[in-house]
């Protein structure tokens, strides 16, 4: 992702749940969610993706489903 993000403190510790979250803008949200350091859970139909996406940004959260 390039470009600007907001940052907000508010998010530590929050948990987020994000559909889609293999690919796309569903992806940025659980990379951008994660760098701010919330727990994130996400669920996408894509087994090959979520399981890399959970590995690259979710290492500490819930295990990709």
């Amino acid at each position: 992702m390039t470009g600007t993000r907001a940052i907000y403190p508010s998010l530590v510790g929050k948990r987020v749940l994000v559909t889609g979250g293999a690919s796309g803008i569903g992806a940025g949200l659980v990379q951008a969610f994660a760098e701010q350091q919330a727990t994130v859970a996400f669920i996408d139909v894509d087994q090959a993706a979520g399981a890399d996406i959970a590995e690259r940004f979710c290492p500490r959260s819930l295990p990709f489903v």
